[in-house]
């Protein structure tokens, strides 16, 4: 099937509609944002509990893998990762980060950080040592996290579009569509899984093959599943028809919805590690919170704002092929 964008290439560029510029929009969702700088208040607060609040731990849950995992390396067998950064890894693991969910969730510094110390002295742990009991926490935060990003999600789209939603309804919505999501992942994820260590058992090669077919499929979806959400806070979508909207975007959207997406996680992470060069015993951390809660949701509110003048460039193109059609037959 011939994309639109293709005619962008065969016809005449005059009369063709232009798609939404890149850079523009995302200089109208930094605009959009420091006219409504109160929306940045939920990622400050979230930065705030996983950087100065209790750190919950599981530590000691993990304890007899790690031993189990230490007797492995010193057999001498091949393992996917050194000792030292797993251990590190669940040594700084906070279970309140949890509450930084996907794909709809609040963005977060802190949350993708082994945090250290602070500003305040040594932070309150608490030990988790009962799985049922981190099984709840993970229940409880997940349904937390995706509340909160769904009020985050309505606060930005109505700043970029002036988009006014039922707000039970795009709530509940929200959380099927994350829900949807997570367990699609898990289900796909563990046969991946499975079939990469059976193929890792038989051949490395052909291991290694799957897992670039594997990750190539990860990277195309990215695109819809995050643009999977804008739908319910735009246009009043309910979980299905958002996902399939999105889906409808990136078959008729691409390439310039793929370099926006690429711009714009390239400025995202490359602005974390800026704001990550302050170390967190210090209050100039602060400044990094401050300014990763601004550059995300500017670049959120321009993934709204691409969202919405995207779809309507689709409509047009649609209308404008339509027409050169009629004209043709006529």
């Amino acid at each position: 099937m011939v994309k639109l964008t293709d005619y962008m290439e065969t016809r005449n560029t005059d009369s063709f509609p232009k798609p939404p510029g890149t850079i523009q929009v995302l200089g109208q969702g930094f605009n959009a944002i420091a006219n409504n700088i109160t929306v940045i208040a939920l990622p400050i607060l979230l930065d705030l509990l996983l950087w100065l609040g209790p750190r919950i731990r599981l530590t000691n849950l993990m304890q007899p893998y790690f031993d189990e995992w230490l007797r492995l390396e010193a057999s001498g067998q091949s393992l996917p990762m050194e000792t030292s950064l797993l251990t590190e890894f669940w040594q700084g693991f906070n279970l309140l980060a949890i509450l930084r969910t996907f794909p709809l969730g609040v963005p977060s510094l802190m949350s993708a950080s082994l945090v250290g110390g602070t500003p305040l002295g040594a932070p309150l742990e608490l030990e988790n040592d009962s799985w049922l009991m981190a099984l709840g926490w993970l229940v409880m935060l997940s349904l937390v996290g995706w509340t909160l990003g769904a009020l985050y999600y309505r606060q930005i789209a109505q700043a970029a579009t002036n988009a006014q939603v039922d707000l039970p309804r795009a709530l509940f919505h929200s959380l099927l569509l994350s829900g949807g999501w997570n367990l699609f992942a898990l289900m796909a994820g563990i046969p991946a899984l499975l079939i990469l260590g059976i193929l890792m058992l038989i051949n490395g090669l052909l291991a290694n093959i799957a897992y670039l077919i594997i990750l190539v499929l990860v990277l195309w979806l990215c695109i819809p599943v995050f643009f999977s959400a804008h739908g319910i806070f735009i246009k009043n979508h309910n979980a299905f028809q958002a996902v399939a909207q999105s889906f409808r975007l990136v078959r008729y959207g691409l390439p310039p919805l793929g370099w926006f997406a690429l711009l714009a996680i390239l400025l995202s992470q490359g602005m974390d590690m800026l704001w990550r060069i302050p170390p967190t015993n210090s209050w100039m951390a602060l400044v990094g919170i401050l300014g990763h809660a601004f550059i995300a949701s500017s670049l959120l509110a321009a993934s709204f704002i691409y969202y919405y003048e995207m779809n309507n460039w689709i409509e047009r193109a649609a209308q404008w092929l339509n027409s050169q059609s009629t004209s043709a037959s006529a």
